[in-house]
């Protein structure tokens, strides 16, 4: 629900509405890469309308191999209130 709730309470209350519609066994989580720390990895979770990504792969200026993360909520129904096309 971190993911869920990090943003307004109208959007937050909107995204458990919508996974609640779907049903949670419509939400799946995928991860690739290594499991200890320091080391590039990347996980997605995705329901019927919403994907979550978190990419931890990108090496830092002092040379440890993972250590720059970007992680994004993406509302397939259409990002930014705008219709998603067909």
């Amino acid at each position: 629900m971190t993911y869920v709730n990090a943003v307004p309470e109208k959007v937050a209350q909107a995204r458990r509405e919508g996974i609640n519609k779907d049903g949670w066994p419509q939400v799946h989580f995928a991860w690739a890469g290594a499991t200890k720390p320091g080391i590039g990895h990347y996980y997605r979770i995705r329901g019927k309308g919403f994907l979550i990504e978190f990419v931890n792969t990108q090496a830092d200026a002092a040379g440890n191999p993972a250590n720059h993360i970007h992680c994004v909520w993406r509302d397939l129904t259409g990002d930014f209130d705008l219709p998603a096309t067909q």
